[in-house]
């Protein structure tokens, strides 16, 4: 489990990297770790993982994952702008990865609770095609502005409700 956590975390850092010397990277950081539904870190395999961000910006996208039919995205303690009240919101879209085609938005939903302490936002997608999912952050206090800044301490993903 720690080469395949090392692998990811090189990876990541090496696509930040390449994307800094292309000019225009965002400076966010998002840690990916497989955990079991109750949240615990472990082998769960594809099905679930969970994350944390950090100086996220208006655009930026999460990992891609496998899916059909379901997911559920959750925030949990969500801070904006260093706790600024006028940001307490986010707009997550859940997208289908297309590599030679555009993307498809499979909606939006706007998370509020996950900025009232410890509390947690809860986004589900059903009906969805077999395909490579990521989740995009579209506005951050209702605005699509990059000067916002969003920070989540606990994400997470589940794709096996519904998908048995």
């Amino acid at each position: 489990m720690r080469i395949n956590m090392y692998k990811s975390r090189t990876a990541a850092i090496a696509a930040v990297c390449a994307a800094s010397m292309l000019g225009g990277a965002q400076v966010a950081s998002a840690d990916t770790t497989p955990v079991s539904p109750d949240g615990q870190s472990g082998e769960a395999g594809v099905l679930n993982w969970g994350s944390s961000l950090s100086g996220v910006r208006a655009g930026f996208q999460s990992s891609r994952w496998a899916d059909e039919s379901y997911s559920q995205i959750l925030f949990t303690n969500c801070d904006a702008n260093n706790g600024a009240t006028k940001y307490y919101s986010t707009d997550v879209d859940l997208r289908q990865d297309r590599p030679l085609a555009d993307d498809i938005s499979w909606g939006d939903k706007h998370y509020t609770a996950c900025f009232d302490g410890n509390a947690t936002s809860n986004g589900q997608w059903s009906g969805l095609s077999h395909g490579t999912y990521f989740f995009q952050i579209k506005k951050i206090g209702g605005h699509q502005n990059i000067d916002r800044i969003l920070g989540v301490k606990k994400t997470y993903v589940d794709t096996s409700k519904a998908d048995s």
